[in-house]
């Protein structure tokens, strides 16, 4: 909604919203901010372009910083650091900033065709003449650019988003809104809107770039680590940090790598020389099964926050539009044993490259136990991560450990689910008095579809039924124009309390011979996220009893 009250706006020099501009029945959908308030400061019309697009303007392109002091609250609030004004000043004089990437970070729209009016800023003083900055415009730019700062009391930050499907519902099929996609564009277009999720990574893209344009001195580094990445939208954000000194290093399966990989490491308007791609896992032949099946985005940029991506989805437009998926943008302390596992992950990953037979998981399996072990920080136990290949299988016996010490509740949503250790855990859960267990899945298990038919439904047949356990199915589309549609979240809620997730099925390929990541975290407000979003799912879900007899299609 706020976009097209832009659009608007711009065309009208920023004239008071037109009546209807703001539908009030378009509330906020899962996984979006409140819209943004539209022309409540009044007419403003800075000089330049009107798109706000360029930056350009006539004269020096500066506010008049001698008009005297700025208006009352408008400076900084004492809450935002230094470094924070820094990535603040930097993220709106970027050119690359469009006035209606300043409306997405919930900068209401005149003050934010202000900041691209008259940009570039010198200093906070001059930023804060913009009319209609106050304290929480500073708040939510800051919460935009300063992802790298310092955390606040030095406790981590994990911000939790779910994807939401927009789709319409089906009441032929007793199919409610949000659940069956049929793969359209306007679908995508709309769900993408919704989760915001590809704006964020955008974002975080932005400023590695920017930091290293303010700190040529500074080594700054991406990793992606994805079994698949075609969503052309974060290409373009790759190639301009690489052409500005950001060292790019891609780990990505090697038979279905996606669209956007061999495009990268052949773009001569990127810099190649910062740019490397690599291969592992490929091997799909039972029982020799390795995938390449990491999600996790690691960006390094000396600051004293590292940003760190994880969850369930790959980089797909489908994965951030119309699946059931979770992301978690996570900010742990530069020099925390969370941020530095991660490190030691890459370079485990780049010792065990592409290989004929799916690379060399020993090789990884040793760097990465070698360089943790030799980490001086101390693991916290709130926060754990786990890496495979893992022939001891750590993330299976940490998740089965919380499990089995469950007093009050066991809740699991998972597309593939075939390991045989954790379907007994899931079972004694469900069979325990006081505890109530609840499982969302595809109701591609139910009908034994999708695109590994089989190894589901016999979990199901064999552990799951007659087990206490309250299972419900999403009726997603699996035959689609663009791919699949999925319930694909990976997650398990112990005690409303403690949250297991990651890039991994619940499959013994996944906990043993797949590269993957998880993570087992113990703090009540990530726990209620998944909570809520869960319900949300089992509320439009059915029981087996209630789905028709055979698939659509």
């Amino acid at each position: 909604m706020a976009h097209r009250c832009l659009a608007f706006a711009l065309f009208a020099f920023l004239l008071p919203a037109a009546a209807g501009c703001g539908d009030p029945d378009d509330g906020p959908t899962p996984g979006t901010d409140a819209s943004v308030d539209a022309g409540t400061d009044g007419p403003i019309v800075p000089p330049g372009d009107a798109s706000g697009t360029d930056g350009s303007m006539p004269g020096d392109g500066t506010v008049d910083t001698d008009a005297g002091p700025p208006p009352a609250g408008a400076l900084p609030p004492d809450d935002i650091t230094d470094c924070a004004i820094e990535a603040v000043l930097g993220f709106v004089n970027d050119t690359h900033t469009t006035t209606l990437e300043i409306v997405a970070v919930d900068v209401r729209d005149t003050v934010a065709l202000g900041i691209t009016g008259f940009r570039p800023f010198a200093d906070a003083t001059a930023l804060a003449r913009v009319p209609g900055m106050d304290a929480d415009t500073w708040h939510a730019l800051a919460e935009a650019a300063g992802g790298g700062c310092a955390l606040a009391g030095g406790e981590p930050e994990l911000r939790v988003r779910f994807t939401a499907p927009q789709c319409a519902a089906l009441p032929a099929h007793g199919i409610p809104a949000g659940v069956r996609c049929y793969g359209s564009t306007d679908e995508r277009d709309a769900s993408r809107e919704a989760a915001g999720i590809v704006d964020h990574v955008l974002r975080w893209l932005d400023s590695a770039r920017r930091v290293k344009e303010a700190h040529p001195e500074r080594p700054v580094r991406v990793v992606m680590a994805y079994l698949d990445w075609s969503d052309y939208r974060i290409y373009d954000a790759i190639c301009d940090a690489t052409a500005a000194g950001v060292v790019f290093e891609g780990f990505f399966d090697q038979e279905t790598p996606g669209a956007q990989v061999s495009r990268l490491a052949a773009d001569a308007s990127c810099n190649l020389d910062n740019i490397t791609i690599s291969f592992l896992g490929g091997v799909t032949t039972v029982p020799d099964w390795r995938l390449m099946h990491v999600k996790m985005m690691l960006f390094e940029t000396g600051e004293p926050t590292t940003r760190i991506l994880f969850g369930s989805a790959n980089l797909t437009t489908t994965g951030s539009t119309i699946h059931f998926e979770n992301w978690v943008f996570a900010r742990f302390a530069a020099d925390s044993h969370f941020a530095l596992s991660h490190r030691c992950a890459r370079d485990a990953l780049m010792a065990d490259r592409y290989d004929s037979m799916g690379a060399y998981p020993a090789v990884f399996r040793a760097t990465y136990d070698g360089c943790v072990a030799g980490l001086a920080a101390t693991e916290d136990p709130r926060f754990r991560v786990f890496f495979s290949p893992d022939p001891a299988q750590g993330a299976l016996n940490a998740l089965i450990a919380e499990m089995s010490a469950a007093t009050t509740s066991v809740d699991m949503a998972i597309q593939h689910f075939s390991s045989w250790e954790l379907g007994r855990q899931l079972r004694a859960n469900g069979m325990e008095s006081g505890v109530a267990t609840r499982l969302l899945l595809d109701d591609d298990t139910f009908y034994d579809v999708g695109d590994i038919g089989g190894v589901d439904r016999a979990m199901y047949d064999g552990l799951l039924t007659g087990a206490g356990i309250d299972i419900r199915f999403l009726q997603t589309n699996y035959y689609l124009p663009v791919g699949w549609q999925y319930q694909h979240n990976k997650f398990v809620i112990i005690d409303d309390s403690t949250v297991f997730c990651g890039a991994g099925n619940f499959t013994g390929a996944a906990f043993t011979d797949n590269y993957e990541n998880f993570y087992l975290i113990r703090t009540p407000a990530f726990a209620t996220a998944y909570v809520t979003e869960l319900d949300r799912l089992l509320g439009l879900a059915k029981l087996a009893a209630d789905l028709p007899a055979s698939s659509m299609y």
